[in-house]
């Protein structure tokens, strides 16, 4: 039998990614978190929607993909890190972000609107950071600055 997978699931083969249901967690961060630590903090992939908290989430550690939507709306943390792809929409809504970080690929919309990173976009034209996030990063659907 034959199985095809992706560029990036294979990436992840390789790096022996820890693949967590967000919802086996109950959706807690912070017990995600002491988890992980128990663990040695590998790099690992949630699956499903995640909704972080915004007073408690200040990096997303070695978190290289998410299996669903990233909702980070209004979070303190300041970069994706090591973050490489979000298979669906990533909200970054009013969040605290200066940087995308390793961020290669967003499979549905982008929204950095009322973001740091939104806010520093507005000392250059709005071409210029448009196409250079859509230079950087991969987005299958819109993105919104």
């Amino acid at each position: 039998m034959k199985y095809i997978i992706s560029e990036s699931q294979n990436e992840g083969l390789k790096e022996n990614i820890l693949k967590i249901p967000f919802i086996a967690v109950n959706n807690d961060w912070d017990f995600l978190q002491s988890y992980l630590e128990k663990k040695g903090n590998p790099p690992y992939a949630l699956v499903g929607k995640v909704e972080l908290n915004p007073a408690s989430v200040l990096s997303l550690g070695n978190l290289r993909f998410v299996y669903g939507d990233l909702i980070a709306t209004n979070c303190k943390m300041k970069t994706l890190g090591n973050l490489l792809e979000v298979h669906g929409f990533l909200d970054l809504y009013s969040s605290k972000i200066l940087s995308l970080g390793s961020l290669r690929f967003v499979k549905g919309d982008l929204d950095l609107r009322k973001s740091s990173l939104s806010n520093y976009a507005k000392t250059k034209p709005y071409n210029e950071v448009y196409l250079e996030i859509y230079n950087t990063v991969k987005v299958g659907g819109d993105i919104y600055i």
